[in-house]
């Protein structure tokens, strides 16, 4: 089975974005957009955090549906 890792990185606001061709998109958008594709949103792994631990970038995780 393959994975399809989407980086997520938070704003200055505290908001998360996802850059792509079309700009910054929401994770949901995100996830709306993959699921057209053919795959099924599985979670998410933190992938750095800041040095007052909070998570400052995360990857999304998606599976191929079937």
């Amino acid at each position: 089975m393959k994975y399809v890792y989407v980086k997520a990185r938070k704003k200055l606001s505290g908001s998360f974005y996802i850059k792509s061709r079309e700009g910054e998109l929401r994770p949901r958008e995100v996830i709306d957009k993959m699921a057209e594709q053919g795959y099924r949103y599985i979670g998410n792994v933190p992938v750095f955090a800041g040095a007052d631990g909070a998570i400052d970038e995360y990857d999304m995780i998606f599976e191929p549906e079937g």
